[in-house]
């Protein structure tokens, strides 16, 4: 299942150790932005976390499996912590639980992990992660974003008027307030060219950048919705495009 698409605005962590296994959730005060990371440690020196074996049941149980190295002819020690992420989530408590791979009815260790609303003040990261990309509503144009925290780079995929397409990006597009008061990622809008140099076996090309205006990405009131409001240097109006999340 996709944890990576739930939201956690902030999360207070209880540790257990069962046995010699201890277990930790960093960071230790997430954000909403934050993607939580279990730690396992006090392990064998060839265990491991067995891959794309997280589970969650109705119960709000997060199960993650693991080879203790028992059988494992051990050359090389893993480094320690052992790592897995588990991926943002919504308000509630959860119980994450590790189990051996050869016995999924033992429990080797376990963490409770109570998620909480943020406090809703204007200084908050926002309550959810817009990474992923995004279509511009009735045109062929894209908006792709990778959330870290409270910036974000925005890159915007659209065609000129001679039908062309052509790339912008917000390299550090901030969160903050507009003038309306609705909080929005807003930064400096680049263009990039690229431009072919050299003929025949030499030909390479040439990135470059160069400021063309102000843009903003801001969330809608459902979690697929949004927009990309551009303000182009040299024009009075602001152009305005609707977005639909897209999910894959």
């Amino acid at each position: 299942m996709k944890l990576l698409r739930w939201m956690a605005p902030g999360l207070a962590l209880a540790c257990t150790t069962v046995g010699a296994v201890t277990l930790n959730v960093t960071p230790a005060n997430p954000t909403a932005a934050d993607t939580l990371v279990l730690e396992v440690g006090d392990t064998a020196p060839c265990a491991s976390i067995v891959p794309n074996t997280l589970t969650m049941s109705d119960g709000r149980v997060i199960t993650a499996q693991y080879n203790d190295g028992a059988n494992i002819l051990c050359i090389a020690a893993v480094p320690q912590p052992l790592k897995v992420t588990l991926g943002r989530f919504p308000a509630g408590t959860y119980t994450i639980q590790l189990v051996p791979s050869n016995s999924l009815d033992r429990v080797a260790g376990t963490a409770s992990v109570r998620v909480s609303n943020s406090s809703g003040l204007a200084g908050d990261p926002p309550s959810d992660n817009y990474t992923g990309a995004w279509a511009v509503q009735g045109q062929t144009d894209g908006v792709f974003v990778e959330q870290f925290g409270k910036a974000a780079f925005v890159s915007w995929l659209h065609h000129g008027a001679d039908g062309k397409t052509s790339w912008a990006v917000m390299p550090e597009a901030k969160w903050e307030a507009g003038s309306d008061g609705v909080y929005r990622f807003r930064g400096g809008l680049l263009k990039t060219d690229v431009t072919p140099t050299g003929v025949g076996t030499g030909t390479s090309t040439v990135t470059s950048f160069y400021y063309i205006g102000m843009g903003s990405f801001i969330p809608g009131s459902s979690f697929d919705k949004a927009s990309l409001v551009v303000e182009l240097a040299g024009e009075s109006v602001a152009k305005t495009f609707t977005l639909q999340r897209l999910r894959f």
